[in-house]
């Protein structure tokens, strides 16, 4: 589907393939150039996070922005959030969801360095031992003023009595990386460093027009 300067859809393609490899998506794409002559055109290109289809894109459109769609980058991480192996509690669940929320659509670098810091001090609450970084100006700031309001949170935050606060700053730097929660290093290596395709601060100049990302004609195809 394609967005116009007006902000009016267009389905310029369908294609129908059996897989995802590169070579079927490059032919599909020069299909669409092939029959497209405006193509060259084209500002912005949206889609979900497949690897594959990222680099292929890049390749075929090298003058144009390719970003991630906001809307699947907080399904996914919802997703993964759930996940039992993190062994979140429904507390745990509703502010990292808020958090989620507010990283995706920070409108600058410091409001984005705030909330990831709270989102790591979060995740490591109630871990046994407990491995957290030093809680700054703007955690304090969180925990007075948690994400979305007070309504979010489900019940109250773990007994953390027992429980010995330990900086991750203080730990050598062989295990500072293994001291981390695992959700923290998923997190790390999977969306911080590629927040140039899915945050607001970072994206601010492409021209988007509220455009729909390409997968959700397989949704627009199954009706």
């Amino acid at each position: 589907m394609a967005h116009d300067a007006f902000a009016k859809g267009q389905f310029v393609q369908h294609d129908v393939h059996r897989n995802q490899r590169r070579s079927t998506l490059l032919t599909a794409i020069e299909e669409f150039r092939k029959n497209n002559a405006a193509y060259s055109q084209l500002q912005c290109i949206i889609v979900d996070k497949d690897f594959t289809e990222l680099s292929v894109l890049k390749e075929a459109f090298p003058n144009v922005s390719i970003l991630l769609c906001q809307f699947h980058v907080i399904k996914y991480l919802r997703e993964q959030v759930a996940m039992a192996d993190y062994r979140f509690t429904p507390w745990h669940k509703m502010q990292i969801r808020s958090l989620i929320l507010l990283m995706v659509y920070a409108k600058t670098e410091r409001e984005y360095m705030k909330h990831i810091k709270y989102l790591r001090h979060v995740v490591n609450i109630g871990c046994k031992p407990t491995i957290t970084t030093e809680i700054s100006q703007n955690s304090r700031d969180h925990e007075a003023n948690p994400p979305g309001d007070n309504a979010m949170s489900v019940g109250p935050a773990p007994d953390l009595s027992n429980t010995e606060l330990v900086s991750v700053d203080q730990l050598p730097t062989s295990d500072q990386e293994s001291a981390k929660h695992s959700f923290e290093s998923y997190f790390d290596k999977n969306w911080d460093k590629c927040r140039n395709l899915w945050c607001s601060y970072r994206r601010q100049s492409a021209v988007t027009l509220a455009i729909i990302p390409i997968t959700d004609l397989n949704r627009h195809g199954n009706n």
